[in-house]
């Protein structure tokens, strides 16, 4: 008997066919609802271009006059007219579900005979003060935002995020009931995931392959792990660091660190050269200063690395300690992670076995068709709730 297919509205203001919105995640997660769950309506993109122009003559404005920044995102008039667009669209569509994934702006407003989901990995308060974006905000911002932020996780007949850590802000910020917390982890965004064979013999041969992946040098522990692997060639291990995607400043040198400062996976060269370093990295070493639940854990996992990194944000929801990598606080001594490594390097831990589990990890938990059917799983719940309720 073939599974009830459901009508999905996607909600989000941005371009969810385009892989480089959100690093591919709302592609990757659109094309594992069409394959899990059911025929999915793209509503977006969508900008109110008079408004947002107006708004960023603001944003401009109050950085001149306050030397504050304002994020436009969470303007309580820009909610309104994605309320306005949206809400036409979706009545005259009649799905049997909605899914906002990161659209608080877009659903906090919506008023809807169907259940609404909302998906995240951060929640506004958590953004405050951990990024770029985030810091310096003007208390106007920081009030339409939470009351906006607030609205929407009421309005959502389910929450469901990538880690506990944002789960317990919902929670305890924003007084969300446990019951509409929801825990799913994320996948990897790469059309193609080498085959388990590929990867399960994977070993440290005559030296050790570390890979530094991330766009901010700083925010993501770039320093770190330049200490880290010094320590490591003090304590007479043959290492090779790779730093893909920035270029460190000019104190970070060392005629063993390789930089390629960008690849776009998105075109096919740059994603065989990432593929090819992927199948030759023995560990992904990012210990961020701040972050959500990365994709590059899950696709390092895919690869058979495991991933060296710290307990900040989300990260202990993905990063399981030797099963999938190892999570340290961010005070930990440099010369911590390169004892890690050089246990493995000389034999003193079975590395092989961490590539066995990770790819295990990766399987079971770590892959967008787990997400899709665990989406698909309670989008069925919800749906029978809401047809109860009509009765």
């Amino acid at each position: 008997m073939e599974k009830n297919r459901k009508k999905i509205i996607y909600l989000t203001s941005r371009n969810a066919k385009d892989r480089r919105e959100w690093s591919g995640t709302l592609f990757y997660m659109a094309k594992s609802l069409e394959k899990n769950s059911g025929e999915v309506i793209y509503v977006g993109p969508y900008s109110p271009k008079i408004l947002v122009f107006i708004l960023r003559v603001f944003r401009k404005f109050i950085e001149i006059v306050f030397r504050k920044k304002y994020n436009i995102n969470y303007n309580y008039l820009l909610v309104l007219a994605y309320k306005l667009h949206f809400t036409s669209i979706i009545k005259k569509e009649k799905p049997e579900i909605v899914f906002a994934p990161s659209a608080s702006g877009e659903m906090s407003l919506l008023k809807l005979d169907c259940p609404i989901v909302y998906l995240g990995d951060i929640t506004f308060e958590l953004l405050i003060d951990n990024y770029p974006n985030f810091t310096n905000l003007i208390k106007l911002n920081l009030w339409e935002a939470n009351i906006i932020e607030r609205k929407t996780y009421n309005n959502a007949e389910a929450l469901v995020f990538s880690s506990e850590w944002a789960i317990n802000s919902a929670k305890n910020f924003y007084g969300i009931p446990d019951y509409k917390n929801i825990l799913i982890p994320y996948g990897a965004n790469m059309d193609v995931i080498p085959k388990r064979e590929e990867v399960i013999n994977k070993k440290i041969e005559d030296k050790v392959k570390i890979l530094f992946l991330g766009v901010d040098w700083i925010r993501k522990g770039g320093d770190i792990v330049y200490n880290a692997f010094i320590e490591l060639l003090n304590n007479d291990v043959k290492a090779e660091l790779l730093v893909v995607g920035c270029t460190p400043p000019d104190s970070y040198k060392h005629e063993n660190i390789k930089v390629i400062p960008f690849l776009n996976k998105n075109k096919e060269d740059d994603f065989k050269v990432l593929y090819k370093i992927l199948l030759d990295t023995n560990f992904l070493f990012v210990p961020s200063r701040s972050d959500c639940t990365p994709i590059a854990f899950c696709e390092a996992n895919a690869f058979g690395i495991p991933v060296i990194t710290s307990d900040v944000g989300g990260i202990t929801s993905v990063i399981k300690n030797e099963i999938n990598g190892y999570t340290f606080p961010l005070s930990t001594d440099p010369k911590k992670y390169a004892d890690i490594i050089t246990s493995f390097y000389k034999k003193i831990t079975n590395y092989n076995e961490l590539v066995i589990s990770s790819r295990n990890y990766y399987e079971s938990n770590l892959n967008w068709d787990q997400w899709g059917k665990s989406m698909d799983q309670l989008f069925d719940n919800l749906i029978e709730n809401s047809k109860s309720k009509m009765k």
